[in-house]
């Protein structure tokens, strides 16, 4: 009956092409080429079930269609190859499609319309389809994009779609010419992927460029910033140093660090310009460029990679209003850690002191002998302090919160769209009194003056305000405050004073700070804000010349302040301590470029001319008062006046670019660009800089040696480029020489002033040289490869230099030193299952080589149990080596090396040791350079599963081959009561007796061989495997949705769902700036959440 009633439907009213087949099966195209009506139908039948049934010669008289190679949905093919004739289209059984001559309907007025058929870039789409909706009747483009329809009524729509793009409707509303821009359907070959200062498709890059698409920036639902968007989706970028402190962010590093003290983050543009400011949840696209082919026309900002965002917009015809709520709980990641209660810590304490007792009785000390061990133990610890028990991690760390929502309205007209946002960050931390709440804003507004000339004007606006941590900061305390303290008097609500203890039985902790107390009596908070304004004309000189000038002013600031009552740490020696810091910054840039576009039969060019200038401002004042009165808080009320400073910061850039890009039969591809930079950072005689980069690429799947493979080799390219960048990311005035001022008693008492930087006029830019060499490769449009191998030497590192002591001053900056780094990126992106259950994959990793070949005369840097050392990694581990534990004594072993004459040398030293012997006492030992905190192997894995509705997404990050330097478990080894307080990990293999195979010496009060000083027994391999995200989540169908909502979807997500390493203190994504952890860090935090996600 169902099929009866269905057909007597399609008889009675017949399909339009736009909708005639339910299923709307893909339909692959080999090669491109020119079709028929009767070669789509044949094509369409080869491929599905359909059955084409018409007259012969019914379409003698219909044009053919164009079409690409790849993948296209029959409904289109259908629409492009019937839309010059008007036609009854009749779906019957089994899948059998009837056509015929439309001899119902009644002749109407004709109404012509025209327009034009663009891209993002203002560049026409030839071939693109115009068809009036609801009917077969439509054209397509010509070469310029141009159109003509004729249509049956002024108040209908249209329909505009072309391959690789989404398509458009358009609603007439009496209009008769049209100007309409596709947007890109991110996916397939033709993707248009921004670089630079413009668009170009995937398919003709000649350079490594990353792409995070849409499903995977919405999969990241709680990112507050782009770090946590990125992390394991890209390869060769490694972010490290993640916190969970509310508003931080980690650190970027993009195939390995190529400086000494210059920022090695990558170069971020917003909307075309640089810098700016963004909410994750505003963000359309991003792009990431690694080599010289893609990062070159940046020049001398683009030496450790360009991160390239565009925000949403509006799209015509269409008003949307999106809510976007995320909310749930957060914890504290590093629940692996383990430490003492009072009891357990009491007895630690006791056993140490026994060692050491017995340990000064065997060797005659008459202070031990004199008394029995349990009288020295009372004299140190009393059995009393048993009636006091703390446990701080309880009480300093908490279940956090998170709370983020988004409400934004977007459409607009034919000539005219809009996006507006405006989003509520609220995030309460894991560790008490830490916060972060911020409010952000976003208006996009674009509009064609006329066919030739549109404007765009976007506009942000962000104020916050967070917890800035005292000293020490809960973490601190979590972990070091020893369990026997108290936290409260005996009341059980005071806050012990640990500073004045005398009102305290016993307090442990050395620095004599309890927390709860300083909470009370301090204050220190941050607010912060900022906002911009851009301004975009772009102009349609001709058909093949446009010009863009973007012009954007950006004001930041922040207000800091503190106060500490005389009962605190800071406050105690000043009778209360206050201190008011006020920034703010001015950024100002204007960047121009005109845009050429000519093809000459098969000849295609394009070219770029450019010119950029920003200057940037930030000033500081700083005021420092003590003797605080009461609960007053205004600086006025200060009993003294300590000091007032203050700075202001100025520097400006200078550019005059090009780029030329040309192809070849879509087949050949050459780009090459020059840049030439001046910046006021560097010295008088090199402030200009000139960078350029030249890249290739050969699709060699178009050659006619590989026709025969159209049917499963979707793309094969082999791309190579080669350039220079520059690295100007320094302080602003550091080839100049500078002043220092004092208002002590420096003078006589007098304020005065004195030379404390030396000039450096030839100080200049670091200069990257980049070769890239990579290889593309797509199959069966379910699978692509893309590899590439690089090589990567930074020169003229700025480095600080000692000077000798007769030039007044201790060093300079000077460009000295050459860093390498080379490596593999490779990425795998994989269709497994398509159909009602699809599974999709993203696999990539990278291998990166970091080595110093050059540093000013050969001499080592150490800086903090850290070497940097020509022929070495730059993050070398510089300690004295732990060899383990002497069976028959319990101490510790260290290598030494000694000279001839029996003294130590060092791994610096240029004397080759005459000896490699041992000893028990670490200040006694060798310091030798031992491994890299760098990871040999970084990456990431997501799994895309939907069936149905439902769908479930899982992200992965892996590092092999890093290590870390434990603090914390440093901080545990110094055996005395005010430390030695934390982890029971050094339980687990200690020596007790003569004989005993341990990895950790015998427990013994005091430290007397210093253990706890610092060596490679507390590096550790920080190798880890990471689910990074989990998130499942429904769809609700538009039945179910009925007329008040467009889209609706529900997510569930856990983010640091779980980790595999065998690092002993939970994360171990350290900075590699600096690979060191200790209790004051702010661990990562483990998020259960929940989002609403909705259009209407």
């Amino acid at each position: 009956m169902r099929t009866l009633l269905f057909l007597y439907v399609s008889v009675i009213f017949g399909f339009t092409p736009t909708d005639v087949l339910s299923q709307n099966p893909e339909i692959y195209i080999e090669s491109e080429t020119t079709l028929t009506v009767d070669q789509v139908f044949e094509l369409i039948m080869k491929q599905t079930d359909y059955k084409f049934i018409y007259q012969e010669s019914l379409f003698k008289d219909l044009p053919e269609i164009n079409v690409k190679q790849g993948v296209q949905p029959a409904n289109d093919l259908l629409n492009r190859s019937l839309s010059q004739g008007d036609f009854e289209i009749q779906l019957e059984a089994n899948n059998t499609v009837v056509v015929k001559k439309n001899t119902k309907r009644k002749k109407q007025q004709q109404i012509i319309i025209s327009g034009e058929v663009l891209d993002e870039a203002n560049m026409p789409l030839p071939g693109a389809s115009v068809i009036e909706k609801g009917t077969s009747n439509g054209v397509t483009t010509d070469i310029d994009g141009k159109f003509t329809l004729n249509v049956s009524s002024n108040g209908g729509k249209i329909l505009v779609s072309y391959l690789g793009y989404s398509t458009k409707e358009i609603s007439l509303n009496g209009e008769t010419n049209f100007s309409i821009t596709l947007d890109v359907d991110a996916a397939g070959l033709d993707e248009i992927v921004v670089v630079g200062y413009g668009r170009k498709k995937k398919s003709e890059l000649s350079s490594s460029v990353s792409i995070i698409s849409q499903e995977e920036l919405e999969s990241s639902i709680s990112s507050t910033n782009i770090q946590d968007v990125l992390q394991g989706r890209v390869p060769g970028m490694q972010i490290s140093g993640t916190s969970g402190e509310p508003g931080q962010s980690a650190s970027m590093v993009i195939q390995g660090m190529g400086s000494l003290e210059a920022d090695s983050s990558p170069l971020t543009v917003v909307d075309g310009i640089i810098g700016g400011q963004y909410d994750p949840k505003d963000v359309k696209s991003i792009s990431i460029l690694r080599d010289a082919a893609a990062t070159g026309l940046y020049g001398s900002r683009a030496a450790n990679g360009v991160i390239v965002i565009t925000t949403k917009d509006g799209k015509a015809g269409e008003f949307k209003v999106s809510v976007n709520s995320t909310f749930g709980p957060t914890s504290n990641w590093d629940d692996r850690v383990e430490v003492y209660d009072a009891e357990g810590l009491y007895g630690q304490w006791s056993t140490a002191m026994e060692n050491l007792y017995n340990l000064r009785v065997s060797e005659g000390n008459t202070d031990f002998t004199s008394q029995t061990f349990e009288e020295y133990r009372n004299s140190v610890v009393p059995e009393s302090a048993l009636d006091y028990t703390t446990d701080w991690t309880d009480l300093l760390l908490r279940t956090g919160s998170l709370n983020q929502t988004q409400l934004s309205m977007s459409g607009g007209s034919d000539r005219t769209t809009f996006y507006v946002s405006a989003s509520l960050n609220r995030e309460k931390g894991t560790a008490l009194d830490t916060y972060n709440n911020q409010y952000n804003f976003r208006g996009n507004l674009s509009h064609k003056i006329s066919d030739k000339l549109t404007t765009n004007i976007r506009m942000t606006a962000q104020y916050g305000e967070k917890s800035e941590f005292n000293w020490p900061s809960p973490y601190t305390q979590a972990y070091q405050n020893v369990p026997l303290d108290s936290a409260f008097l005996p009341d059980g609500v005071t806050p012990t004073p640990a500073m004045d203890i005398s009102q305290v039985p016993i307090w442990y902790r050395g620095t004599g700070v309890n927390y709860m107390l300083e909470r009370e009596e301090s204050e220190n908070s941050k607010k912060y804000w900022g906002t911009t304004l851009m301004f975009e004309l772009d102009y349609k000189i001709t058909d093949w010349a446009r010009f863009n000038t973007s012009n954007r002013v950006e004001l930041t600031g922040s207000d800091h302040s503190m106060a500490y009552s005389n009962m605190t740490w800071v406050g105690y020696n000043y009778d209360g301590y206050m201190e008011w810091v006020y920034s703010y910054g001015l950024g100002v840039i204007t960047s121009n470029t005109l845009h050429l576009n000519k093809s000459f039969g098969d000849h295609n060019f394009n070219a770029i001319l450019g010119q950029e200038y920003n200057y940037d401002q930030t000033r500081y004042v700083e005021a420092v008062g003590t003797g605080i009165v009461g609960d007053l808080t205004a600086l006025s009320s200060v009993g003294t006046a300590r000091s007032v400073s203050g700075d202001l910061e100025e520097s400006g850039f200078l550019s005059y670019f090009g780029q030329l890009d040309y192809d070849y039969k879509n087949k050949y591809y050459l780009v090459g660009s020059l840049r030439r930079d001046a910046s006021s950072v560097f010295g008088e005689n090199d402030r200009w800089g000139t960078f350029y980069s030249i890249g290739g690429s050969w699709m060699v799947n178009k050659e006619n040696f590989l026709k025969d493979t159209d049917s499963w080799l979707d793309l094969l390219k082999v791309r190579m480029s080669y350039g220079t960048t520059g690295n100007a990311n320094i302080e602003s005035y550091l080839s100049m020489g500078t002043y220092s001022f004092t208002t002590s008693s420096g003078y006589n008492g007098d304020s005065g002033a004195w030379p404390s930087r030396l000039p450096n006029p030839d100080l200049t830019w670091e200069t990257a040289r980049k070769f890239n060499l990579g290889l593309d490769i797509s199959i069966f449009n379910r699978a692509s490869l893309e590899v590439n191998f690089y090589n990567r030497i930074n020169d003229d590192l700025l480095q600080s230099v000692p000077l000798e002591a007769t030039t007044g001053f201790t060093s300079q900056i000077r460009n000295i030193g050459s860093i390498r780094n080379r490596g593999i990126d490779l990425s795998l992106i994989t269709t497994n299952i398509e159909g009602e259950f699809s599974w999709k994959t993203n696999f990539n990793f990278n291998i990166n080589r970091n080595e110093v070949l050059e540093l000013e005369g050969g001499e080592d840097i150490i800086d903090e149990n850290m070497i940097i050392r020509e022929g070495h990694s730059l993050r070398s581990f510089y300690l004295p080596e732990y060899q383990g534990v002497d069976t028959q004594t319990g101490a510790p072993i260290y290598t030494r090396w000694e000279d001839a004459d029996g003294n130590k040398i060092n791994g610096n030293d240029t004397t080759t040791p005459a000896l490699v012997t041992t000893t028990n006492y670490q200040s006694e030992a060798s310091y030798i350079t031992t491994s890299s905190a760098y990871p040999k192997l970084t990456g990431g894995f997501a799994n895309y599963f939907k069936y149905k509705n439902f769908h479930l997404n899982i992200l992965t990050s892996f590092a092999l081959g890093q290590t870390v330097y434990n603090y914390v478990d440093w901080n545990a080894s110094d055996f005395n009561t005010n430390r030695f307080k934390l982890t029971k990990w050094q339980d687990l293999k200690r020596w007790e007796n003569a004989g005993d195979q341990a990895d950790i010496p015998q427990l013994i009060y005091g430290d007397i061989y210093n253990f706890s000083g610092t060596s490679s027994f507390y590096l550790e391999d920080a190798s880890y495997l990471k689910i990074q995200k989990l998130t499942i989540g429904y769809t609700f169908p538009e039945a179910f949705l009925g007329r008040v909502f467009k889209e609706f979807t529900i997510n569930a997500s856990v983010e640091n769902l779980a980790v595999i390493t065998n690092y002993s203190f939970g994360d171990s994504d350290i900075s590699f700036e600096y690979p060191f952890t200790d209790s004051t860090r702010y661990s990562p935090t483990r998020k259960f959440l929940l989002n609403l996600n909705f259009s209407f």
